[in-house]
């Protein structure tokens, strides 16, 4: 559904027990300057990041940029649903949003399209149902699905009410990333290899890694080898035609960091992507866009292949055997 002339695209927000509800509905909605931005979850962790996409949002409220995005995109949240009532209440103030309600189905009602953001990717198909058997666009968090299995179920309910429905990493979308590629191609040219940095753990942030790696070498992954070690987990993804890349997870980073070296044929180029900061902007531009026009909808075959790669990942981390994705398919 595409908002035209005057016609605001209605967004409805599913689950707020991450810090993507609070960052995707204040770059959509903004934030109020009265409304302190939280530095902890509702579990009570804390959250240092929270600073990084804050500074980002106020900076875009000064400059005009946030004015500037909400006037192009046509876009505003109008509902929202969480599981935590004191939660939803914090950002229905700071956001302005119209309505919370009491279900994910109350979300699909009212609306052009739905974010699903809760944490939990077991949750996912029961939070996205309402909206694609309304036929609304939907966009569901990473990880879309706790398995392949689940995520066809998702695709197939998709495509019998007609709801384009897609997942992915943020990190694609921001301009950061992209513009390296663009240097590290002319650097090095072919890319032959590739190390992957991020926080947390493969369950979570495992996919972004994928993601990332996909962006340069293809996502022709046939191989999966993983070792665990206390607060690391190391997968190394090798390729049909000999290439390999390895990602790690760093469960004791206290900021969010993602750190990448991309090796060529003579020489190595490397960048670190630092905290939040506008990835959460960039991420917002490309999600509106998809979901007004439908163009750069990602695909579920790719969808499907991360979940496989990430499948893999976890099962090779576990046993200590080298996975082959062929055997992740055909199990799942």
């Amino acid at each position: 559904m595409s908002a035209t002339g005057d016609r605001m695209l209605r967004l409805g927000i599913v689950g707020t027990d991450n810090t993507h509800a609070y960052q995707y509905a204040a770059f959509v909605n903004g934030w109020r300057e009265d409304v302190p931005i939280p530095v902890r979850l509702p579990t009570g962790d804390p959250v240092p990041a929270m600073y990084e996409w804050a500074q980002v949002l106020r900076e875009s409220t000064n400059d005009g940029s946030l004015d500037a995005l909400r006037s192009t995109s046509g876009a505003r949240v109008t509902r929202l649903w969480s599981a935590d009532a004191q939660d939803a209440d914090l950002i229905r103030r700071a956001c302005d949003i119209d309505v919370i309600c009491e279900s994910p189905d109350e979300v699909a009602e009212d609306v052009d399209a739905v974010l699903v953001l809760s944490e939990n990717p077991a949750e996912h198909l029961a939070h996205a149902a309402p909206a694609l058997r309304a036929g609304l666009p939907t966009y569901v968090d990473k990880p879309m699905a706790p398995d392949r299995r689940t995520a066809e179920k998702m695709f197939a309910m998709a495509r019998e009410y007609g709801a384009p429905c897609f997942t992915g990493s943020s990190l694609r979308y921001t301009e950061e990333l992209r513009g390296f590629r663009h240097y590290a191609h002319a650097r090095v040219g072919e890319f032959r290899g590739m190390y992957v940095q991020v926080p947390i753990d493969n369950l979570l942030y495992g996919l972004h890694a994928i993601e990332m790696i996909d962006m340069f070498m293809g996502s022709d992954v046939r191989r999966v080898s993983g070792l665990r070690a206390r607060n690391r987990q190391t997968v190394c993804l090798e390729f049909a035609d000999g290439r390999s890349a390895t990602y790690e997870t760093l469960g004791y980073l206290q900021r969010p960091c993602q750190n990448l070296i991309v090796n060529g044929l003579h020489r190595d180029v490397t960048t670190q992507i630092h905290g939040i900061g506008s990835i959460p902007a960039d991420f917002v531009r490309a999600v509106l866009r998809i979901l007004a026009t439908g163009e750069g909808l990602p695909s579920e075959a790719a969808a499907l292949r991360f979940i496989d790669i990430g499948a893999a990942a976890e099962a090779a981390l576990r046993s200590g055997t080298p996975q082959t994705i062929e055997e992740v398919e055909t199990r799942s």
